[in-house]
């Protein structure tokens, strides 16, 4: 080793040794902001890691709540990380914003995180707009339309009834309990559940995951589903008129739909027509069992 290389780590260890012992430095921010809303507005919600919960009340007004909470410790020295959110709207837009910026550190940082949550209470005519990275998310009682797209997380969603729902996911399970609506999903790895919810128009497409859900028919229907590598199961109640597709590569296929015409029947492939057949329901799984049952038929 250089002696100029030596002279530099003990330079360096001087400094180290010369600077405070690591101490728990404390990050807590705190926002709070409210909008005065009417119906028509559009929330949009730009944040990275934190754990995000929004519920309806009736008034005409977007409240936001936001906590951050870190104690970050360094043997050395350095910069601290920054968390700040802004506020803004325009129009019928209203816009939640959060900058974050790591810090730096010349010697040993760590950090740990007590807290890092939105809380929004939004009038349930709102359409909600998150983008994000890490973190979960729920939303209750929504009636507006609610466009997702996230890293990693799990999304629930209860008793929301959303004209349409997008969702864009990397690696988490999303869970849908009661409500109706049309639903767009895409996961690359993740569960998908669906408990008592009525559907017109669902597309879900998983990479690897298992699809469970039990829905009702809104009208007429346009199911699309499919997952590479999971199981489907779907329970199907109240009348379902529609042309049945069941394909698994695993030729392990069970159906149970009273009143059907089986216009095909075989290991890999199951064929059916369902009261007048006006209706579209496709399911397929690369590596996976399928399970599919209905109540009844309108015919």
């Amino acid at each position: 080793m250089s002696p100029r290389i030596v002279g530099a780590l003990a330079t360096l260890a001087l400094i180290l040794a010369a600077a405070s012992p690591a101490a728990a430095r404390p990050i807590d921010e705190h926002f709070e902001h409210s909008f005065t809303v009417e119906d028509g507005v559009t929330l949009h919600l730009d944040q990275t890691d934190g754990d995000v919960t929004i519920e309806t009340w009736d008034r005409d007004e977007i409240a936001v709540e936001v906590v951050f909470q870190m104690e970050v410790k360094r043997f050395g020295f350095g910069e601290d990380p920054e968390f700040n959110v802004e506020f803004d709207q325009r129009g019928d837009h209203v816009y939640v914003t959060e900058f974050r910026k790591g810090g730096f550190s010349i010697g040993i940082q760590s950090s740990d995180r007590h807290a890092y949550r939105y809380t929004l209470m939004v009038p349930s005519y709102a359409d909600i707009d998150i983008e994000a990275d890490d973190g979960d998310i729920e939303l209750a009682g929504v009636r507006g339309d609610i466009e997702l797209v996230l890293d990693d997380g799990d999304v629930r969603l209860d008793d929301c009834f959303a004209p349409l729902v997008v969702l864009e996911g990397q690696d988490g399970d999303v869970v849908v309990q009661g409500g109706a609506g049309d639903y767009d999903l895409g996961l690359d790895d993740g569960n998908v559940r669906f408990r008592e919810v009525a559907v017109g128009r669902l597309d879900i497409q998983v990479e690897d995951g298992d699809i469970d859900l039990e829905l009702n028919a809104a009208g007429e229907v346009d199911w699309q589903i499919q997952t590479d590598d999971g199981n489907v199961r779907i329970d199907v109640f109240g009348p379902l008129d529609a042309e049945v597709s069941l394909r698994s590569d695993e030729e392990n296929i069970r159906f149970d739909a009273p009143g059907a015409d089986v216009e095909r029947e075989e290991d890999d492939a199951v064929d059916l027509i369902l009261g007048d057949g006006q209706g579209r329901v496709q399911i397929e799984t690369d590596d996976g069992d399928i399970r599919f049952r209905t109540e009844a038929t309108s015919g």
